[in-house]
C-alpha cells in the first residue's frame, strides 16, 4: 500500500498535536507548582495561542483525562495530568541540568535544544542521566526536579 499525503500529514500533525499537548502540560504543572492559578487566559498569553486554540487544546486535554476544568473556570491536572507532566518536567529540568552544568551551553541557548531532547529519554536514559548528574535536586533556574 502507498502512502497517501493525507496519511502522511495525519502522522505529522499527531505528532505535532502531542507536542502542544505535553507544552500545555508542563505549562500547566510549573503554574500550579507556583501556586498560581490557571485559566485559559493565562495559557493564551502563556503560549502566545489564540482563545480559540487554547479552548480546543484544553478541550482534547479533557477528553484524554488529563485535566480538568472547574465551573470557575479554573484548570487542575488530572492525577494522569499529574503523572505525565511530572515525567515531562523531570526530564526537562535533568536535560537543562545536563546541558549547562556538563556541557557548559549557557542556559537561554540551552533552552532552545530541550524540547526535541527530551522526547528522546526513555525511562532507562532518564534513570542513567539522573544517576550520571548526581542525583540532582534542582534545575540551573533553582527549581525543584521532581521525582
Amino acid at each position: 500500500m502507498i502512502p497517501t499525503i493525507t496519511s502522511g500529514f495525519n502522522i505529522i500533525m499527531n505528532k505535532q498535536t502531542s507536542t502542544v499537548v505535553e507544552q500545555y502540560l508542563q505549562i500547566i504543572y510549573s503554574m500550579q507548582e507556583a501556586r498560581k492559578p490557571v485559566k485559559a487566559v493565562n495559557l493564551s498569553k502563556l503560549t502566545g495561542s489564540s482563545p480559540s486554540t487554547v479552548h480546543a487544546t484544553l478541550s482534547r486535554l479533557q477528553r484524554d483525562g488529563l485535566v480538568l476544568v472547574n465551573e470557575k473556570k479554573y484548570i487542575h491536572l488530572t492525577d494522569q495530568g499529574i503523572d505525565r507532566a511530572v515525567m515531562l518536567v523531570r526530564r526537562r529540568r535533568l536535560t537543562e541540568k545536563l546541558l549547562c552544568e556538563k556541557l557548559g551551553i549557557p542556559l537561554q541557548e540551552a533552552s532552545n535544544h530541550v524540547a526535541p531532547l527530551i522526547h528522546t529519554l526513555t525511562p532507562l536514559i532518564e534513570e542513567k542521566l539522573a544517576d550520571y548528574l548526581g542525583e540532582p535536586k534542582t534545575c540551573p533556574h533553582g527549581k525543584p526536579i521532581p521525582n
